[in-house]
């Protein structure tokens, strides 16, 4: 009888010390869970009598990421690139694969555009894109934005966040 009543109490032991590890252990999540994704800031851009829902990257490592590996990007939409201050801001296309029109934007007005930045080649090639002035804003849209509604150096953006 005695040695059923210490097993007993071992089983209620490991089962409690089982129940507590359970609790209080991180657990792997899934892609298919419920977490809460960062929250993404939008800006919205007018510009060539358009209205651009831009994505913002405000910090090193979204500005780095860019819009590099989507499949595309839609035709008023784009991505706001903001820099503490005003510079020489190159813009590369590693990892793209869509071309893009570049503006770079200082004190509200376009200072300098790429129209359509292609993508790397076959061969990998990363093409930079380096504007003729300092800018502290720089707008990706999809390429043919532009030439489409006119837009060109000097023409004045409004920005306004979501």
């Amino acid at each position: 009888m005695k040695k059923i009543l210490v097993i007993i109490v071992i089983i209620i032991i490991v089962a409690g010390i089982s129940l507590l590890i359970y609790k209080f252990w991180p657990h792997k999540t899934n892609e298919n869970s419920q977490m809460k994704s960062p929250q993404v800031e939008y800006s919205q851009v007018q510009i060539g009598g358009q209205e651009i829902h831009a994505e913002v990257a405000d910090n090193e490592e979204l500005r780095m990421k860019g819009l590099s590996g989507r499949e595309s990007l839609g035709n008023n939409d784009g991505m706001l690139f903001v820099f503490e201050k005003p510079d020489i801001y190159p813009f590369w296309m590693k990892d793209m694969n869509f071309a893009v029109d570049i503006i770079w934007i200082k004190d509200k007005k376009i200072v300098d555009i790429v129209k359509d930045a292609e993508p790397p080649s076959v061969a990998g090639k990363t093409i930079s894109y380096t504007p003729k002035a300092e800018a502290d804003i720089v707008l990706e849209t999809v390429a043919g934005f532009c030439e489409e509604n006119g837009v060109k150096i000097g023409d004045e953006v409004q920005i306004s966040k979501e």
